[in-house]
């Protein structure tokens, strides 16, 4: 069997995941499943399923850190459940308003579909971020940090250049490369779990 030639950017990815702490790897592994119970126990009180909390997770999740995301999410479900949908458009968070709307359609969207939400999501990063909650373990989630990774030198998230679709299915081929370079029989490691190894990775590294 001929195997194509490494990609620098391939190279890029497995560099920063040789650097990665034990504990880097085991927090990296169980990232997306510690995700996808906090929407499982979001989704229970408020009476919806967890495609739909996992969605609107998903949609206030940019520009907002994890932990403000999640209260941001509790509040927007909760609110929504018990006075209604205008009162929870009236619920300050830390994302952006377009992003705010977009929680707000998925919760008023009928026993919604994966494709339903993600739609209304509209956009690689965040409806990768979505599928990735969900337990999807091919796909990958291209924030900043994961350029920098890719690209190979660290670079502030606010400069990270806008990506194309064709470059962030190149950017997620090479992490799924990466994946299965890194993988061992007894550790194998999915394309998701790759991401969020070298990311915990590329942060404390980068302190950023």
């Amino acid at each position: 069997m001929i195997r194509k030639p490494l990609t620098s950017r391939t190279t890029s990815i497995i560099g920063t995941y040789h650097q990665a702490s034990p504990n880097d790897v085991a927090q990296g592994r169980d990232w997306y499943p510690t995700a996808h119970r906090l929407a499982l126990n979001l989704s229970g009180p408020f009476a919806c399923g967890v495609i739909t909390s996992a969605g609107v997770i998903a949609a206030l999740s940019p520009n907002n850190k994890w932990e403000r995301n999640l209260l941001d999410a509790q509040r927007l479900l909760n609110t929504f459940k018990t006075d209604g949908a205008y009162a929870a458009s009236q619920i300050k968070v830390s994302t952006f308003d377009n992003n705010k709307a977009k929680a707000l359609a998925i919760l008023k969207l009928q026993s919604p579909t994966v494709d339903d939400v993600t739609t209304v999501l509209n956009g690689l990063k965040i409806s990768a971020f979505y599928r990735c909650i969900l337990g999807d373990s091919q796909t990958i989630c291209v924030d900043g940090h994961a350029y920098s990774i890719w690209i190979g030198h660290h670079i502030t998230t606010t400069k990270t250049p806008k990506i194309s679709p064709r470059l962030y299915e190149q950017i997620s081929a090479d992490y799924r490369a990466a994946a299965r370079i890194v993988s061992t029989t007894s550790q194998p490691i999915a394309p998701a779990e790759l991401q969020a190894i070298t990311w915990l990775t590329h942060k404390r590294i980068t302190a950023g």
